[in-house]
């Protein structure tokens, strides 16, 4: 997960350098920070509950942090939207490419925790 974020960590650095980030680049690495300490906290709290439940629990806990995540992440966009009313829609295109992108891998390790119980 770190090697991941790192990657994306550069990626970001990148767009930002060359001014891709659109008019709202603090957005983008607030929505870094945000999937990225967030994905580390589902992910270790599953490897700690796993370790105390049975495999279907499991399943439910994953699709139960999920839907948090998902609640969280609302809340954080509307948060800055009415925080820094920004002019233009685009800015939330970060927002969706880092959604996706942690929430790929994140159910790719819930996965694999699960499954090695």
């Amino acid at each position: 997960m770190a090697l991941f974020s790192g990657v994306i960590a550069g990626i970001l650095g990148v767009l930002h350098y060359l001014g891709k980030l659109g008019m709202y680049p603090g957005f983008a690495w607030v929505c870094f920070a945000f999937f990225t300490l967030l994905s580390f906290f589902v992910i270790a709290l599953i490897a700690m509950t796993n370790q105390s439940s049975t495999p279907g629990r499991a399943v439910y806990l994953i699709l139960g942090v999920m839907g948090l995540k998902f609640l969280f992440s609302i809340l954080m966009v509307l948060a800055y939207m009415l925080a820094v009313q920004p002019q233009k829609i685009q800015f939330i295109f970060p927002f969706f490419f880092l959604y996706i992108a942690y929430s790929a891998i994140e159910t790719h390790f819930l996965m694999q925790l699960v499954n090695r119980k």
